[in-house]
């Protein structure tokens, strides 16, 4: 029986019509182009805004470097609020106040700042002084506390060194010496190659060291001349009396100068015998 002819079939039927990627792009045509300027937009305000941002940042710096008195300084912080000048300027502020004698505000000024941006680099020199400055008023404890901060903060390592420098010397003022050459050994064994390394090594030969008692001197007694006054350093030495051994160099200065003795007159150079001439003889009698 012969085989029926096979009628091809197509694999796929291709469409003569527009994509889909064509319709999309037909029918929010204008959604994209909107889209489009927008980013545009929002491009354009992030370039300007960075723009202006620098632009205050360096006017706000070369602001601050113009300041030179505690007021100028003042009107930096305020009229730079937000830029990364007002915190390094706080602390630069702390410092004119300090200087002429505005201790309070200079710690209210570094604390504020350490709060409200504690993040920023000036805080961790901020919170050195603040611990420096309340060790000078006397508030050793809390100088302890913000130095031991300062010490354990992984992001103040660079710093670290002078604040365990001051707990060392805060350690032996209360008279702990061994805590003190603990604290300086620490310094030279974690950071050896840090600046403070040498003054620690230093600091460390004279942990136990004493400082001498320091006493009034005792009062001079001189006897009393008798009008009164006090005895004229210059007058006989033998009026004055002393319990012990003579001092042989206040004597010496004591004692009256000799007068001076006259040299003795040369002896008279002897006189020249005087020459008398011989007497002419007399004519002989006898002859002529």
């Amino acid at each position: 029986m012969a085989e029926l002819p096979v009628e091809p079939r197509p694999i796929a039927e291709i469409s003569h019509g527009p994509s889909a990627s064509e319709q999309f792009l037909e029918k929010n045509q204008k959604l994209l182009i909107v889209v489009a300027i927008l980013l545009a937009i929002v491009a354009a305000g992030i370039v300007v805004k960075r723009g202006m941002d620098e632009g205050a940042r360096l006017a706000a710096g070369a602001a601050m470097q113009d300041a030179e008195d505690v007021a100028a300084m003042q009107d930096v912080v305020k009229n730079h609020a937000g830029t990364p000048t007002e915190a390094t300027a706080s602390v630069f502020l702390s410092d004119l106040q300090w200087e002429q004698g505005q201790q309070s505000a200079a710690l209210e000024t570094l604390k504020a700042v350490i709060e409200a941006q504690p993040e920023h680099p000036a805080a961790i020199p901020a919170r050195a002084r603040l611990g420096a400055r309340l060790r000078e008023q006397g508030d050793t404890a809390g100088a302890k506390d913000i130095f031991k901060a300062l010490s354990e903060d992984p992001a103040a390592t660079w710093i670290a060194p002078y604040a365990l420098i001051s707990l060392a010397d805060i350690a032996r003022e209360e008279g702990d010496a061994e805590a003190a050459k603990s604290l300086l050994t620490k310094v030279n064994e974690d950071f050896p190659t840090s600046m403070f390394s040498g003054s620690a090594g230093q600091l460390a030969k004279f942990a136990d060291f004493k400082f001498p008692t320091e006493i009034d001197p005792p009062a001079d007694e001189l006897p009393a001349t008798s009008d009164g006054g006090l005895p004229n350093p210059g007058e006989d030495a033998a009026t004055t009396t002393t319990d012990g051994p003579s001092n042989p160099l206040l004597d010496a200065l004591s004692e009256t100068p000799a007068e001076e003795t006259e040299a003795p007159e040369a002896p008279p150079a002897p006189e020249e015998p005087a020459i008398t001439p011989p007497a002419p003889e007399a004519p002989d009698a006898g002859g002529e």
